[in-house]
């Protein structure tokens, strides 16, 4: 039986939030502020898609629980018929 062990690497971690500051210190003022304008227009679609998500998930548990009830109704009524 093969054992699927990847190779050891001596090399040491990268830190990607050290070396994500270094790029975003090394940018220009102009791309500076494109880049955190980018990252604020993500966060704000995110945030939005997240609050409609709310109310249309509790709408459509009520709808959901109403038909539920009406069908229970309505196949009541015709078991009684």
């Amino acid at each position: 039986m093969v054992s699927a062990v990847p190779p050891r690497s001596d090399a040491p971690p990268i830190d990607k939030q050290a070396d994500l500051r270094k790029k975003f210190g090394a940018l220009p003022l102009s791309k500076k502020l494109a880049t955190l304008v980018q990252l604020e227009a993500i966060t704000m679609s995110e945030t939005l898609d997240a609050a409609i998500e709310k109310p249309l998930a509790f709408g459509s548990k009520t709808f959901g629980a109403i038909f539920d009830r009406a069908r229970a109704k309505s196949d009541a009524a015709k078991q009684n018929k």
